[in-house]
């Protein structure tokens, strides 16, 4: 029995000793630059006196922040909100997704797993989207593309029961809304369960922030914060944020999908304003003009149906989604210093799923009205994504054109995936 207890004691100790002295595991498997995929970890990210960032690899390798387009961390947990979760839309664009504990006239006290508990400031928030329409994917699509959309004079709550109440909201926290009704004398006090969402009217606009190298966090449970990067390393990354102007918020690299670097030396075309046609059938002049993310038109990041973008089973995070026909403008300056457009161009996974119909669209790039990809890349459900590499140096402006094939606009889901401008060597 003795020898019995020794040999488990140094089964233990061989046990402990082996974890100790194992390498370390490094941060991320997967590293997105300018120049290409490095396949290696991140061992941390430093910041200079200056201000500027660089990326250690594991190897020792050293990448400015701002040649990095993507570091890849951990797997998605979960796109949408978490049970009981609300989601926070900010008017930079990110997204909260918690529980939400309290409030005030000030701010809407929240917690979650990747942030802890924080008060969001109300002068930040653009809209409010209420369980169980929180986890339902066409309601968020509703919310994004719709709610959020609305120019009103008023604070709007939209309520479950498919009516409205209009006014100005003083306080949402954990027992509802409280808002001053338009057409009331007294304040409306709304419980959870009779809001679907609260859309917030935008009083001051945020001040615009050009010129510095920040990363937009994707976060374990869906959550999307930008920021300035003060550091990564031992486990934890710090980002100077909106939510908190006094010090960097501390999140848990466990906690963080993936970091999409921003103001660097590629610019995504899904950031960019642009203008866009949509037909059937051959273009028209009258053919109406569709805004970012319409019900019916293109997407940020996001198919023509507004789920997240897929090729071949692979996530992509940035890109834009489009349904044939569709002609896309976006006008540049000259003097942004762009050199190439890149993009990976396929029909999206939902096309490819086994059917009657063989979708297959051609993609095209105008440069100035120069069309660049000869004839034009055509593209079926079958085929491979293809890499598109178009110089655009002095360009005023650039075409993404999508048409329709033998199979006509069914099914004709494209996508223009990883969609950006790169700058020279800054």
């Amino acid at each position: 029995m003795k020898n019995a207890s020794l040999s488990a004691v140094a089964t233990v100790v061989a046990t402990l000793l082996a974890v100790l002295l194992a390498p370390r595991p490094a941060l991320a498997d997967e590293i997105l630059t300018v120049d290409g995929v490095v396949e290696e970890g991140v061992s941390s990210i430093e910041v200079d006196d200056e201000g500027a960032a660089t990326v250690v690899t594991e190897s020792g390798k050293r990448i400015p922040l701002a040649d990095v387009q993507l570091i890849r961390l951990a797997p998605l947990d979960n796109y949408y909100a978490a049970s009981g979760a609300v989601r926070i839309a900010l008017r930079n664009g990110d997204v909260i997704n918690a529980e939400v504990t309290g409030g005030d006239e000030d701010g809407i006290k929240v917690e979650s797993r990747p942030l802890g508990e924080r008060s969001v400031p109300l002068e930040l928030v653009h809209g409010v989207l209420f369980p169980p329409a929180s986890r339902d994917r066409a309601r968020v699509r509703v919310f994004e593309q719709t709610h959020l959309a609305i120019e009103e004079e008023h604070d709007v709550c939209f309520l479950t029961t498919g009516g409205r109440a209009e006014g100005t909201v003083e306080q949402i926290d954990h027992e509802g809304v409280v808002i001053q009704e338009k057409t009331l004398d007294s304040s409306l006090n709304l419980e959870p369960d009779q809001i679907e969402s609260v859309v917030l009217l935008e009083l001051d606009p945020l001040e615009p922030t050009g010129g510095v190298v920040r990363v937009r966090a994707r976060l374990s449970d869906g959550s999307l914060l930008t920021g300035v990067v003060t550091k990564l390393a031992e486990g934890q990354l710090e980002i100077e944020s909106l939510l908190d102007e006094e010090k960097p918020i501390a999140i848990p690299v466990k906690e963080v999908s993936s970091l999409t670097v921003i103001g660097g030396r590629t610019t995504y075309l899904a950031d960019l304003p642009g203008t866009a046609r949509q037909a059937f059938g051959e273009f028209d002049e009258a053919d109406p003009i569709f805004p970012w993310d319409n019900r019916f038109g293109w997407k940020r990041d996001r198919t023509c149906l507004g789920a997240p973008i897929r090729l071949e089973g692979k996530l992509h995070e940035r890109g834009i989604g489009v349904h044939c026909r569709s002609e896309l403008t976006f006008k540049l300056e000259p003097g942004d210093g762009h050199q190439e457009l890149r993009a990976l161009v396929a029909l999206d996974d939902s096309a490819r799923e086994p059917s009657d119909v063989k979708p297959t669209v051609t993609f095209q790039v105008i440069v100035d009205g120069k069309p660049r990809l000869g004839e034009g890349l055509l593209v079926g459900a079958s085929d491979e994504p293809r890499l598109v590499k178009v110089d655009v140096k002095g360009a005023k402006e650039v075409i993404l054109l999508v048409d329709q094939g033998e199979s006509l606009h069914e099914r004709g889901r494209a996508v223009w995936a990883n969609a950006h401008l790169v700058k020279g060597q800054q």
